[in-house]
């Protein structure tokens, strides 16, 4: 379904204000936690929504398989009616996505996507990039070029960069008195984001994680 859904939606973005609300719609039928809600009138916008697959290169590198992912485990959790999006930015060179009423897994999803965002160029969704120092932003040297007038090179500047293998952090148990360190297992999203990325860019193909 949502495959039908994609074509559908770059096929009709660049048209006009109309096409774009039912857009809109479809896509929060698909993903309701993507509305904007409205706090003064106290109801669901559907006409507007917070992300879309076009806009940024985070949102062109996984916003669809992130959005799925998403939805598998809100469903499974039985979450899907209670989640909501708070806030969706950028901030620290990485992506910040903000949601209530979701679960445990929920959240682990969004912080494994927001872990990758950090080595994907922010501008224009090529994986395995390094990022800025100063005003921290991941990006591709292509970009770099065109947005930045430095006369630092790109190695000075960035540098090489790869999206990780493993999400890891600590976190603090009941009873504990040190974090229990944690290690998940990513490579089979950022391979995906990879593929897409060879898929559409066959001159800048990226080597996938080896398992």
């Amino acid at each position: 379904m949502y495959k039908i859904l994609r074509k559908i939606y770059y096929r009709t973005y660049k048209l006009w204000t109309p096409f774009r609300v039912i857009r809109n719609i479809i896509l929060t039928w698909r993903y309701p936690w993507l509305a904007v809600y409205d706090w003064k009138n106290n109801k669901i916008c559907r006409t507007s929504i917070w992300a879309s697959p076009h806009d940024g290169g985070w949102n062109k590198a996984f916003f669809w398989q992130m959005m799925e992912d998403i939805r598998k485990a809100a469903k499974k959790d039985g979450v899907l009616k209670t989640l909501k999006t708070n806030d969706y930015k950028s901030k620290y060179g990485g992506l910040r996505f903000y949601t209530s009423g979701g679960s445990h897994d929920v959240n682990e999803i969004i912080s494994e996507y927001e872990y990758l965002s950090e080595n994907i160029c922010e501008i224009c969704g090529e994986p395995d990039v390094g990022y800025t120092s100063g005003w921290i932003t991941p990006i591709c040297r292509k970009c770099y070029k065109r947005s930045y007038n430095d006369t630092r090179t790109y190695e000075e500047c960035v540098g090489e960069g790869r999206m990780p293998d493993y999400y890891r952090f600590r976190r603090w148990e009941p009873g504990q008195e040190e974090p229990t360190e944690y290690a998940i297992d990513i490579r089979d999203k950022a391979n995906k984001i990879r593929r897409r990325w060879n898929c559409w860019h066959p001159s800048k193909r990226k080597e996938y994680a080896q398992y």
